[in-house]
C-alpha cells in the first residue's frame, strides 16, 4: 500500500456490463477503458493520503471529494505516531477493500445517467493535458486534487485558501511568455512531442484555465457593473484570460478529456450572464411541438387521412414523368426516392422493385473544387449523369452557375429577382423537358422552385424544404464582420412573399414538405407557412448498403470540413495517443485520407462511424443511419464550440417575408431568463402565436459565442432527434464507447426507428402527392369542360 499509485491503469477485457437504461452489454470482442482502476485504488486511498505531501492528487477520501465547500486540510500525524498507526491504517483499508468495491458498484448501478462532466472523468490521461509527470510543478496536482468534486461554476464556494493557491500558480504562469507557451501547447496538440521538454517546459495550460476560473468565481459577487453578467471587472477579466488560453475559437479546448473540473461552457455562461445549468438541462426541458418533431404521431395520422390515389380523369399511372430539380445530388435523391416509394406503397402502385414513374434530372452541377470531387462521382452513380457532357445538356446549368459558384458550392454576390426571372425566360426551349413533365419535384435553391412555378403556374410542383430557403436568394449580401448573410432587403422580401404565396394558396398546384425540423422552422419564420415534417429515409441507397462489420478494428471518421481546420490535427493526435495509452485495438480511418470517393458498400464495412456535424442536418448522417451503422457524434457542449470554426449554414441567413416591426423596445428576454430557452408553441407560426425565442440567425464570430442562441437552435438538429445515435463529451468517452458498446444493440435500435419513421415519411409524401393529383384532376376536368363547351359553340 505504500508503493506509489500508478498514474495510469492498464485496460483489460471487459466483462458483461450494464448500458444506460439497464440493458446488459455483451463482452464478446469488446475492450473497455479501465474504469475499474479507481475502484481498485479505493482500498489504497487512506494509505495514499497518509503517504505525505509528495504524492498529490489521488485521494478518494470523502473530505477531498465533497462538493460542499473546500476540502479540510490534511493533518498528518507526527513521524513517530505516524509510523505506529500507518500499518494499522493500511491493514484496515485493505480489509475494507471488498466493502468499498461493493459500495462503489452499488452506487454505480443506482446512479442516474452521467452528465457530460462525469462522463469525461475517465481514469488515465496524457501528461501534458493533466499536468502530471516530470517537468510539472507538483503544486498543479495539489490544486487539481483540491478542486476535485468541486465544479467551477458561478455560485460555487471557492475559499480564500484555494483562491490564494490559484493566484500563486498564476503568478508563475504570467511570468512566462504566454504567447510562446500557448503556441507550444498547440504544437503538442498537433502531435509534435519534441516541444514537451523544450518550449512547453511544464506549462500547465488547462491548470491555468482552471486557476483563472477559480479566481473569477471567488471574486464574483453578482453585483458587478456589467449589465449582462453582473460580474466584477476583475472577475470578468479572469474569465476572459481563461478563454484566451484556449486559443482562437477555442481550438485548444479539450478539457472534457481531462480530470480538470472546469468547462468552457460555464465560462461563456458567466460572461453572458446565462444559466449554464438550464442549458445543460435542455434534454429534459425543451420539447418541440408536434409539427416540428420527427415522427410525431399527429403528423402521421393527419397525413394518412389525406392519402388518396389519382382519380378520373387522371390516369391511374399519374405521374408518369417527374422532373427532379435541384443542386445537390443526395438532396434530390432523398426526395425522389421518398416520393417514389411512398406513391408505390400508399397508392398500391406496381410490385416490388418497380418504379412508378420516370425521372428526368435537372440542375445538378459537378463542382471542381479539390475537396468536392466526390460529388461528381456520386452524381454519376446515383443520377447516371457522368462526364462533362452531363453539364452541357443540363437545362438549368447556366441559371445555377449564375447564382452559385458551382466550383465550391458557394453563393455569388447579390442579384435581383428581376434578373433571375429574365435568366430563366431567356432559355424557354431548354426547359421543354420540365414543362412536359406531369410533376416537378424541387429541392434547392428554393428561388429556382419559385421561378419555375411562375413560369409554369399550372404544372404540379412538390417543394421539399431540405435547405435554407434563403440560400442563393436574391437581395442577399455577406459582410466581412459577420457570418450572417443579410437578406433584410426589399428584393429578398419580395422573393419570400412569392414563396409564401406559392405554398399557402390551396388552389395552386403546389405542395410542400419539410425534410428537417430546422427547415420546417425556417419556412415558418421566413414565409409564415407550416409545412408537414416528413424526415429523411435514405431510400436511394442500394439494397446491399447495410452495416456488415467487415473491418471490426477500424472506425471511420466521415468526411468533414472540421478536419481541414486547426481542430483536425488536434482530434487526430488525441485519438491516436489515447488509443495507444489505453492499448485499444482500434484504428481511426479518415474518409478524406481513403480517397476521393467511397462506395456505400465500402462505407458499411467499418466498425462504426464518427460524424462531426458542420450543420444542423447532413445527408451523410442519413446514409449511415439508413445502413444501421453505429454513429458517434460530439455531445452538445462540443457542438456549441465547433460551430465557431464552421458556422451552421442553416442559421446563417437573416430575413423574413414581413417587415420587422421596430417599436423601439427590445422584446428579447434578459440573460438568464428561462424564456430564452422556451420551445416554440404548438400553434406557431400561425398569426398571433408567440414568436420564436431566437430568430434563426446569429453571428458565430462573436467572442464568446452566443450560448443560448446556439443551444436553442441545436435542439432543432437531427443529431439529437434520431434514437440510437451515440454522443461523446470527451475523447476518452469516445474511445470507451467505440471499444465497449454493444454495437448490435445500437444497430437494432436504429433499424427499428427507421422502420417506424418511414410510416410518417411515406404518409407525408403520399398525402402531398394525393393533394397534387386532386388539383391536377380538377384542372383537367375544367379544361375538358371548356373544350367541350367550345366544341358545342362551334
Amino acid at each position: 500500500a505504500l508503493h506509489p499509485l500508478p498514474r495510469r491503469c492498464p485496460p483489460r477485457l471487459a466483462g458483461p456490463r450494464m448500458a444506460r437504461g439497464g440493458r446488459q452489454r455483451s463482452a464478446a470482442g469488446s475492450f473497455e477503458v479501465a474504469r475499474w482502476c479507481t475502484l481498485e485504488r479505493a482500498d489504497m486511498a487512506v494509505c495514499a493520503a497518509a503517504s505525505g505531501p509528495g504524492r498529490p492528487g489521488r485521494s478518494l477520501d470523502k473530505a477531498s471529494t465533497t462538493s460542499h465547500g473546500p476540502a479540510a486540510p490534511r493533518r498528518l500525524l507526527p513521524p513517530p505516531r505516524q509510523a505506529l498507526w500507518l500499518p494499522l491504517v493500511c491493514l484496515a483499508a485493505a480489509l475494507s477493500g471488498a466493502f468499498v468495491r461493493a459500495a462503489a458498484a452499488a452506487e454505480a448501478a443506482e446512479a442516474p445517467t452521467p452528465d457530460e462532466r462525469e462522463e469525461a472523468n475517465v481514469s488515465g490521461g496524457l501528461d501534458f493535458l493533466e499536468c502530471e509527470g516530470p517537468g510539472f510543478d507538483p503544486a498543479w496536482g495539489e490544486f487539481k486534487r483540491r478542486l476535485s468534486g468541486r465544479p467551477i461554476v458561478r455560485g460555487a464556494k471557492i475559499g480564500d485558501e484555494l483562491a490564494n493557491l490559484a493566484a500563486n500558480l498564476l503568478d508563475g504562469v504570467e511570468s512566462r511568455d504566454l504567447g510562446t507557451a500557448v503556441a507550444a501547447f498547440g504544437a503538442r496538440l498537433r502531435g509534435h512531442k519534441d516541444v514537451e521538454e523544450t518550449l512547453l517546459d511544464g506549462f500547465c495550460l488547462f491548470g491555468a484555465v482552471a486557476a483563472y476560473a477559480a479566481v473569477a468565481v471567488h471574486l464574483d459577487t453578482g453585483l458587478g457593473p456589467d449589465q449582462a453578467s453582473g460580474l466584477e471587472p476583475t472577475a470578468k477579466s479572469s474569465i476572459a484570460r481563461a478563454l484566451l488560453l484556449l486559443a482562437k475559437k477555442q481550438i485548444n479546448d479539450f478539457m472534457e478529456s481531462t480530470g480538470w473540473p472546469i468547462r468552457s461552457l460555464d465560462l461563456v455562461a458567466m460572461l453572458e450572464g446565462e444559466d449554464a445549468a438550464a442549458v445543460r438541462a435542455l434534454d429534459e426541458s425543451f420539447r418541440l411541438p408536434c409539427h416540428l418533431s420527427l415522427g410525431c404521431r399527429g403528423t402521421l395520422l393527419r397525413a394518412e387521412e389525406a392519402v388518396s390515389p389519382p382519380e378520373h380523369p387522371l390516369a391511374a399511372s399519374w405521374p408518369r414523368e417527374v422532373a427532379a430539380v435541384g443542386m445537390h445530388t443526395t438532396s434530390t435523391m432523398e426526395a425522389v426516392s421518398a416520393l417514389r416509394d411512398a406513391v408505390a406503397e400508399a397508392w398500391g402502385r406496381g410490385g416490388a422493385g418497380v418504379s412508378p414513374f420516370n425521372v428526368r434530372f435537372a440542375g445538378h452541377p459537378c463542382p471542381s473544387h479539390s475537396g468536392s470531387e466526390h460529388h461528381c462521382q456520386m452524381r454519376c452513380d446515383l443520377l447516371g449523369a457522368c462526364g462533362p457532357d452531363a453539364d452541357a445538356s443540363d437545362p438549368l446549368a447556366d441559371f445555377i452557375a449564375g447564382a452559385v459558384d458551382v466550383a465550391r458550392f458557394e453563393e455569388r454576390e447579390s442579384y435581383s429577382l428581376a434578373e433571375a426571372r429574365a435568366a430563366l425566360r431567356w432559355v424557354p426551349g431548354r426547359l421543354a423537358s420540365i414543362a412536359k413533365a406531369d410533376l416537378v419535384l424541387c429541392t434547392f435553391p428554393t428561388v429556382l422552385c419559385v421561378l419555375l412555378h411562375e413560369l409554369f403556374p399550372m404544372l404540379p410542383l412538390l417543394f421539399v424544404a431540405i435547405a435554407n430557403p434563403l440560400f442563393a436568394a436574391p437581395g442577399c449580401t455577406r459582410r466581412e464582420d459577420t457570418t450572417v448573410r443579410e437578406c433584410e432587403t426589399d428584393e429578398a422580401r419580395e422573393y419570400l412573399r412569392a414563396l409564401r404565396s406559392m405554398l399557402s394558396d390551396p388552389m395552386k398546384p403546389v405542395r410542400g414538405v419539410a425534410a428537417y425540423s430546422v427547415t420546417a422552422a425556417l419556412v415558418g419564420y421566413q414565409a409564415g407557412v407550416a409545412l408537414p415534417l416528413a424526415g429523411k429515409a435514405g431510400r436511394y441507397l442500394p439494397a446491399s448498403a447495410s452495416w456488415r462489420l467487415e473491418r471490426p478494428t477500424e472506425v471511420l471518421v466521415a468526411r468533414s470540413r472540421f478536419l481541414e481546420t486547426a481542430f483536425g490535427p488536434h482530434f487526430r493526435t488525441l485519438f491516436a495517443e489515447l488509443s495507444e495509452l489505453y492499448h485499444l485495438p482500434i484504428r481511426c480511418v479518415l474518409q478524406q485520407d481513403e480517397g476521393a470517393y467511397l462506395s456505400y458498400d465500402e462505407l458499411s464495412a467499418f466498425r462504426a462511424v464518427v460524424i462531426l456535424p458542420q450543420d444542423l442536418g447532413l445527408h451523410k448522417f442519413t446514409e449511415h443511419y439508413a445502413m444501421a451503422m453505429p454513429i458517434w457524434v460530439p455531445a452538445k457542449v462540443w457542438a456549441y464550440r465547433l460551430q465557431m470554426l464552421i458556422p451552421w449554414g442553416m442559421v446563417s441567413y437573416s430575413g423574413t417575408w414581413h417587415p420587422t416591426v421596430d417599436d423601439g423596445d427590445d422584446h428579447t428576454p434578459p440573460p438568464g431568463d428561462p424564456a430564452r430557452l422556451r420551445a416554440p408553441s404548438e400553434d406557431w407560426p400561425q398569426s398571433g402565436s408567440p414568436q420564436l425565442a431566437h430568430p434563426p440567425f446569429y453571428n458565430a464570430q462573436t467572442v464568446p459565442y452566443p450560448l443560448t442562441k446556439v443551444a436553442y437552435w441545436y435542439e432543432f438538429s437531427e443529431f439529437i432527434a434520431y434514437p440510437g445515435v451515440q454522443s461523446f463529451a470527451s475523447m476518452p468517452a469516445l474511445l470507451s464507447g467505440l471499444a465497449g458498446a454493444d454495437l448490435f444493440q445500437i444497430s437494432g435500435e436504429m433499424r427499428r426507428f427507421r422502420a417506424e419513421l418511414w410510416r410518417t415519411t411515406r404518409a407525408v409524401y403520399a398525402a402531398a402527392a394525393s393533394d397534387l393529383a386532386a388539383v391536377a384532376a380538377e384542372a383537367q376536368r375544367r379544361a375538358e369542360a371548356e373544350a367541350e363547351h367550345r366544341g358545342s359553340e362551334a
